[in-house]
């Protein structure tokens, strides 16, 4: 439990310096502030990247074998993070996270600044779509809350132009085929909703996945998912989403018979050949 918080505080110590370039460098993101004006404030956004990229730079996951690299998707990382790491206590090994945090930290408020910019002016692109489905404005407040840079992991933020992509594909055709559009809106719901029990928080970026593979599959996802893999994810974490309600068997209407030309029975023995043993 010490070694965690002890290895945190060792590389803040060691990059102190490009630290505090980084809380300087952050007043770029002033450049964003019309986008901002119905979420938070300039100096929010600034205060909640620093404490964002700090705890990314300094996580002591760092220090141990295979720490997930830039490629490797937020969803995956989220899930490795969750587990006991076997920390690699060697200076070559702390050395190695030592450079790696520098290296990520290098360029990286311009990178950020237009990753930022790209989200945001799509969040206003769907605050006004003019044909929003059921549920929009409500996804787009979960995924992009005032305080989404001190929820969301890092590297996670690189997707987000993905995610919010999806809505407005969505939001373009679910009026095509409306009942198609509902019955898969119910399929994510089922997902949406077992992420609120315990121990299933760590699956929201794959419910995330999920919904961009239904919705605008073309825009692709960050790793393979499907309704079968989330079910077993789930229940692995003992919070498995409730069955989706049987749908009733249609009862099909009584017809009558096909109306078709007969002779009629000219004797009783006629009537007894109807009748075949």
């Amino acid at each position: 439990a010490a070694t965690r918080g002890g290895l945190t505080a060792l590389l803040a110590l060691q990059l102190r310096y490009e630290l505090g370039w980084l809380e300087r460098d952050l007043k770029a993101l002033r450049e964003l502030g019309p986008l901002l004006a119905t979420l938070a404030t300039v100096a929010t956004l600034q205060e909640q990247a620093l404490q964002s990229i700090r705890h990314w730079v300094c996580d002591p996951a760092r220090c141990r074998a295979g720490f997930p690299n830039p490629t490797v998707s937020g969803a995956i990382a989220e899930r490795r993070g969750s587990e006991t790491p076997p920390y690699m206590l060697k200076a070559a090994t702390f050395v190695a996270a030592l450079s790696g945090a520098k290296a990520d930290l290098r360029g990286l408020v311009p990178r950020l600044v237009d990753l930022l910019r790209e989200m945001l002016e799509l969040r206003q692109t769907l605050l006004v779509h003019p044909q929003p489905y059921e549920g929009l404005e409500e996804e787009i407040a979960v995924l992009v809350p005032a305080d989404f840079l001190a929820r969301t992991p890092f590297p996670q933020l690189a997707h987000f132009p993905r995610y919010l992509k999806g809505m407005k594909l969505r939001a373009d055709r679910w009026r095509q085929h409306p009942a198609k559009d509902a019955e898969r809106a119910r399929t994510v719901a089922r997902y949406v909703q077992a992420l609120a029990r315990p121990g299933a928080a760590g699956l929201r970026w794959m419910v995330e996945e999920f919904r961009v593979s239904l919705f605008a599959q073309e825009l692709g996802t960050a790793e393979p998912v499907s309704a079968v893999k989330l079910d077993r994810l789930f229940a692995e974490t003992g919070a498995a989403p409730a069955r989706p309600a049987a749908e009733p068997t249609p009862v099909r209407p009584l017809t009558k018979a096909p109306a078709g030309k007969s002779s009629p029975l000219k004797s009783l023995g006629a009537l007894d050949r109807l009748f075949k043993k």
